[in-house]
């Protein structure tokens, strides 16, 4: 059987989406309004699950459980200077005993101006063992981001380790904006940067 694709995202929570609770607003509405269909229903009954309660250990228990952590990234960029960018300085921990392979890209969420995601490059720091900058590897855009294996060769990680992840974003040249819309209205991107990686242990 196919191991599962597991995933830890860090999320850019600055803007939040109100028509989605406006859109089950509606349908709640509707479905209560006079006139309206009967609500049916379908199921698969009485599913189980258990899971005896383990002993405490302060032991990596076998597995990888990867978890990404740092700030998110909150930049206005300035749109009248050259080469504006931010940087997302994070760390990638592989918080179980066994090593595991995984990838790691932005994700861009639907409400967005194709224009700035499109014009944002972005880049892939890497790193030395002190943990500095050594070079910058151009990773395509914000709309189309190359992953860290493609950019890095970077795929893998040992259990009960860690690894930077330092990703630049980068407006090069904010001229390619003009006539994206009137001169002065903000563009937004928002955008999840996710790490995928494999469960090591085979399970039927």
């Amino acid at each position: 059987m196919d191991r599962p694709i597991m995933s830890t995202t860090l999320k850019n929570t600055s803007r939040k989406k109100t028509w989605t609770a406006v859109g089950v607003g509606a349908l709640a509405v509707a479905v209560a309004g006079a006139g309206a269909y009967s609500t049916l229903t379908t199921s698969i009954a009485d599913n189980r699950f258990s899971a005896a309660v383990p002993e405490e250990t302060d032991e990596p228990v076998e597995g990888a459980l990867l978890v990404l952590e740092g700030k998110e990234i909150d930049k206005t960029f300035d749109s009248d200077t050259l080469n504006d960018w931010a940087v997302g300085d994070w760390t990638l921990t592989n918080r179980g005993a066994s090593a595991t392979e995984f990838d790691g890209t932005f994700q861009l969420h639907n409400d967005i101006d194709q224009a700035l995601a499109e014009a944002l490059k972005v880049q892939y720091a890497v790193v030395d063992d002190a943990g500095d900058v050594v070079r910058w590897r151009d990773a395509g855009t914000v709309a189309a981001t190359g992953s860290l294996s493609e950019v890095l060769g970077i795929d893998s990680i040992a259990g009960e380790s860690t690894i930077p992840v330092v990703v630049r974003v980068l407006l090069e040249d904010p001229q390619v904006l003009v006539g994206a819309d009137e001169t002065g209205a903000p563009l937004h991107v928002l955008a999840d940067f996710t790490v995928s990686y494999l469960d090591p242990i085979e399970r039927s």
